[in-house]
């Protein structure tokens, strides 16, 4: 603290305006003294006393007059010297400020330190339900079935989306342990559905102590927002699921634009978002989040990242990615012997091929057909750096229009099978 006074630039210009301020007292008072002295002298005898009084009244106008001429040049060059004043004044405080900056750069870990290469292994520790947020052709939909696909074919999964296309969750739908859910009063009978489950599984669970064994369930919300305006039971299907799902293994992975209690239909209970979800932040959402935590360097590796990372619970992390052949989940949820392992990757290898071909054969390509052949040289491309986009224009010939969205998520899903 005493080295940051000493370093503040000293302010001439208040001792100018002081000295101003006094040599203009003084021009005003020696005026009245010469004044009053003029009556003085023509009272006076002649003699000394005339002559003193003569004398002292000239002397006070000769030094009024002078200091008349100095407050003058005071007056002229204290604008200039307030000029450097102010710069020295902004140069000492944008100083500090980037010392204090670097401070805080310095101080930042670095992103390998915090870094979560493996996001379903980090939600399973964390057992907890999920949220991902991102904006429009954030990849929100490619990230929740590449998650899936890490997780294998042990678990049961389910879909709300009201606006799903026959394009949309391709690899999902390909699972025989898959149910999608497309219009507002499914889904809403489904969501009553699960709160039923829920009460029932956990009443079996308390009969069966440590002998129970859960059928482990990922329900996907797409849209969050809209079924919350939509479906009267969302709000009671959010809260308690967040709060007793997670006890017999029914999950929920909540998508939605933004992570506000509103739109999570969460509204008067913040700590239920804060507590019961892994928070997934996708595209431009984690990069302003990461501005948020005022973390520069983290800005700075989420953009350079683009869609290969993303942020989890405020730590970088790399998106999962499409896994070719399927795994059994952690100990904490494998229920599986050795022959039916087996039998999994068997049949998931045989649904990989399926997969693929049914993705080709609902491509939202134009004017262009996909071969198998193809796939592998343009994996081949993408896999070596060349984007989706370029490939799509360059390979491709498609051009950007109304479903390039579209066609850039398809081809990504597929390039990543």
């Amino acid at each position: 603290m005493q080295s940051e006074r000493s370093e503040y630039p000293v302010s001439f210009v208040r001792t100018l305006l002081r000295l101003q301020q006094s040599t203009k007292a003084g021009v005003l008072g020696l005026g009245v003294a010469s004044l009053l002295l003029l009556p003085t002298v023509g009272l006076q005898n002649k003699g000394v006393g005339r002559l003193s009084a003569a004398v002292a009244g000239l002397a006070c106008s000769l030094v009024g007059y002078r200091m008349a001429q100095d407050n003058n040049a005071l007056s002229a060059i204290s604008e200039d010297l307030g000029i450097i004043d102010r710069k020295q004044s902004i140069a000492w405080y944008n100083g500090l400020l980037s010392r204090k900056q670097t401070l805080t750069v310095e101080n930042i870990k670095p992103i390998e330190a915090d870094l979560i290469t493996d996001v379903v292994g980090y939600w399973q520790a964390e057992d907890k339900h999920l949220l991902i947020v991102g904006g429009t052709g954030a990849g929100k939909s490619t990230f929740v079935q590449a998650f899936a696909s890490v997780l294998g074919y042990s678990w049961h999964y389910k879909i709300y989306d009201n606006d799903c296309t026959v394009d949309d969750w391709l690899y999902l739908r390909s699972l025989p342990s898959c149910s999608l859910f497309e219009s507002y009063i499914s889904i809403g009978e489904q969501m009553q559905a699960d709160l039923n489950a829920i009460e029932d599984l956990t009443q079996q669970r308390k009969q069966a102590g440590n002998r129970w064994q859960p059928n482990l369930c990922l329900t996907v919300a797409e849209e969050m927002p809209a079924l919350v305006d939509e479906i009267e039971v969302t709000r009671e299907w959010m809260s308690k699921q967040a709060k007793r799902g997670r006890r017999v293994k029914r999950f929920i992975a909540v998508v939605a634009q933004n992570d506000t209690v509103k739109n999570l239909g969460l509204e008067g209970d913040s700590s239920l978002r804060d507590s019961c979800f892994v928070r997934v932040y996708l595209g431009q959402s984690a990069i302003d989040r990461a501005k948020l935590l005022k973390n520069t360097a983290l800005v700075d590796w989420l953009e350079r990242g683009g869609k290969q990372v993303c942020l989890v619970d405020d730590k970088p992390a790399l998106r999962p990615t499409l896994a070719r052949t399927h795994t059994q989940p952690t100990s904490q949820f494998n229920k599986s012997s050795e022959t039916e392992t087996a039998e999994i990757l068997t049949e998931s290898q045989c649904s990989d091929v399926q997969s693929v071909q049914q993705m080709l054969e609902n491509s939202p390509l134009t004017g262009v057909y996909v071969t198998p052949e193809q796939v592998n040289a343009l994996r081949e491309l993408y896999q070596s750096g060349m984007s989706v986009a370029n490939i799509l224009e360059g390979k491709l010939g498609q051009k950007r229009g109304g479903s390039w969205q579209k066609k850039k998520d398809w081809l990504e899903l597929l390039l990543c099978s």
